[in-house]
């Protein structure tokens, strides 16, 4: 089992979204190679704050020191929250993510990432 398997697996049923944050994005950031000073929390997108926003170091400048140019922009939940497609929170989630990358602070961000760690890992 890979690592990110094995910490999805060990998470509670019910984790809330500060447990999620905690023992889960961790990992999954650096699954995706991000660390500590690629990572920005509570991110100030100007149209709200967006849980996470990422970005790799850029001619040495650290991301984490300056909040510029985000790159991805992470929004997450709690494994309670249902987020298959289709359902209202679901929706709610996209277009609240939507604003955000569409911010002229995030304009940089190419991607958006909705995570809310259901029971298998891959839904």
């Amino acid at each position: 089992m890979i690592e990110i398997e094995a910490v999805l697996a060990n998470l509670p049923s019910n984790a809330q979204k500060s447990i999620v944050s905690t023992i889960f994005m961790p990992t999954l950031f650096k699954t995706l190679g991000f660390n500590e000073t690629t990572i920005f929390p509570n991110y100030n997108t100007e149209c709200g704050y967006v849980d996470f926003a990422l970005r790799p170091h850029q001619d040495n400048e650290i991301f984490l020191q300056t909040g510029t140019n985000p790159s991805v922009l992470v929004e997450i939940s709690g494994r309670n929250i249902n987020l298959r497609e289709g359902t209202a929170q679901y929706k709610t989630v996209v277009s609240q993510l939507k604003t955000y990358l569409l911010s002229p602070k995030c304009k940089s961000a190419t991607w958006g990432i909705i995570r809310g760690c259901l029971k298998s890992p891959l839904a």
